[in-house]
């Protein structure tokens, strides 16, 4: 009897938005996956448009994996005076990101929207990778 196996975990997916490049990551997303992710938040930070938002709107699962590649990315982006931002976290993402503690290393908002320059708009309670609550 053969162990049925779980479909490919979906791709990275990267694209410009305003000042800012954007990694959605949607599925189960855990240490198989770990090295795409890094690949991609590593491809649009490279691209140097500016800050890098990490999308977690449509991730299932999260493993801590993921964690260490979003916090390898801000530490990579901060000491280029950038940040890693992470928006829309499923509310499974959300406790992961909460039980690590996670506001403290990267910018980390429960919802990011755009303003006119087509940029995140900071909302109510939202952490700064330079540490604490804004």
């Amino acid at each position: 009897m053969a162990l049925a196996r779980s479909p490919t975990p979906p791709e990275p997916v990267v694209w410009r938005e305003g000042r800012f490049m954007v990694v959605a990551l949607r599925g189960e997303q855990d240490m198989g996956t770990a090295a795409r992710v890094a690949e991609a938040i590593a491809g649009a930070a490279a691209l140097g448009v500016g800050d890098v938002v990490v999308d977690l709107g449509g991730v299932q699962f999260m493993d801590a994996s993921i964690v260490g590649v979003l916090v390898g990315g801000g530490n990579v982006l901060r000491s280029q005076d950038r940040r890693l931002t992470v928006r829309t976290p499923s509310p499974r993402a959300q406790v992961l990101l909460d039980l690590c503690g996670l506001g403290q290393i990267i910018d980390l908002r429960a919802e990011a929207g755009r303003d006119d320059a087509g940029s995140c708009a900071t909302v109510p309670g939202t952490w700064s990778s330079a540490g604490g609550p804004r």
